[in-house]
């Protein structure tokens, strides 16, 4: 049976590779298996189902885009069950849409949208992962070629010299929205965002009935408009934000025990509100 889904997963994908206005989807049951989607030009839309553990999806989707057009549309939809699961979305195009949801332990999911566009303002970015579960891994970079920066300690040295000066791809890129949430203990969430008008929201409940549950999250901005907001409701929280430039604005709320929250803010107009109870 497992072989059957894979061979219509493969047919399908070959079917929609090359053309305009295409349609996948994919239905995988058991576990080991390998999704793979890969559709270039505009108006496409995924939609990947797999149940069982040790699965991996994997979507690609559009081109760097044309600036004269406005109809580079993608849209992913992944929703996995199981444990050890892997989930991939990459999409390059000015109007991206990205679904995630994961339901288990120790699975990872991951959105790329870098939206190459040389046209500032240009696009609209749309990204929003669940996770329900023990130990999982989201991360979402919109607009930084896949780069979970910064690294190290957190914020160390200058603010890692304010991220090298900001090296990472920075053009300015329209609209984007991040969204993540995590249901779950020794949970990680990474938001990562270029410029310019950017937004992220990372929310995350443990469900540990004694003081174990050790989540974390990060966001990191890089200029314009942006906005970051951190939600955390359970144990052993730590949270980091990173925003350096234009009318950025934080707001951290953290309930439980051992929370710390990080927060380092460069630009102009910049406001960070934190609220940590025991």
């Amino acid at each position: 049976m497992k072989k059957v889904i894979l061979s219509i997963s493969v047919m399908l994908v070959s079917a929609v590779s090359f053309a305009q206005f295409n349609d996948s989807n994919v239905l995988q049951l058991g576990g080991s298996n390998n999704s793979a989607v890969n559709q270039k030009g505009s108006y496409q839309d995924s939609d990947v189902r797999q149940q069982g553990n040790n699965n991996v999806s994997n979507v690609t989707q559009g081109i760097n885009p044309n600036p004269s057009s406005a109809s580079n549309h993608n849209k992913a939809d992944v929703k996995q069950v199981g444990n050890s699961n892997n989930a991939f979305i990459s999409q390059n195009n000015l109007y991206n849409e990205a679904y995630q949801v994961q339901t288990g332990n120790s699975n990872q999911a991951t959105i790329w949208q870098d939206q190459l566009n040389p046209v500032a303002g240009n696009g609209h970015d749309w990204a929003k992962q669940v996770q329900t579960g023990n130990s999982n891994k989201a991360t979402i970079d919109q607009g930084t070629s896949g780069n979970e920066m910064p690294s190290g300690a957190p914020f160390s040295a200058e603010a890692l010299g304010f991220v090298s000066a900001v090296a990472v791809p920075f053009m300015p890129h329209g609209y984007n929205d991040a969204l993540q949430t995590q249901n779950g203990d020794f949970n990680i969430a990474y938001t990562s965002q270029g410029g310019e008008m950017n937004d992220s929201k990372i929310t995350q409940t443990s469900t540990a009935v004694a003081a174990s549950g050790a989540n974390k999250a990060s966001h990191y901005q890089y200029g314009k408009e942006n906005d970051a907001l951190t939600t955390q409701n359970g144990f052993g929280h730590l949270d980091n934000t990173l925003q350096i430039g234009n009318f950025n604005y934080s707001n951290v709320m953290q309930s439980g025990n051992n929370q710390t929250s990080m927060n380092v803010q460069k630009g102009n107009s910049n406001i960070n509100n934190v609220t940590q109870s025991n």
